[in-house]
């Protein structure tokens, strides 16, 4: 699941984890660094395409969001490119000025919930 806490001043800012065999780790660092350092919304960041590399076997597997001038270009830097359907599934919040904020991946059919 690969629980990922980011604590600021104290509390938790951002949160996020996932389903997904290999590609949970690559899946939740790519939703927290779209919160963290893109500034995007918990939705933003997990509704984003994402792309994941294991090393064996060799290649980069990008989701369908990615352009075919993304995958070229990965072609052209000398990476073996897959095209795949959907990775991993991220669960993700945020704490802020605005209060908090929920998204649960819509590849998976999730939907945040909260009281």
């Amino acid at each position: 699941m690969t629980p990922t806490i980011i604590v600021r001043d104290g509390a938790a800012e951002f949160v996020a984890g996932a389903s997904g065999g290999p590609r949970i780790i690559s899946a939740t660092l790519q939703v927290i660094l779209g919160m963290s350092r893109f500034q995007l919304t918990p939705g933003e960041a997990v509704r984003a395409p994402r792309l994941h590399h294991q090393w064996m076997p060799r290649r980069l597997e990008l989701e369908s969001g990615f352009s075919k001038e993304h995958a070229d270009a990965m072609s052209e830097r000398g990476h073996q490119v897959k095209r795949k359907g959907d990775g991993a599934v991220v669960q993700a919040a945020s704490r802020s000025q605005d209060g908090l904020r929920g998204a649960s991946d819509p590849r998976k059919n999730g939907r945040a919930a909260g009281y």
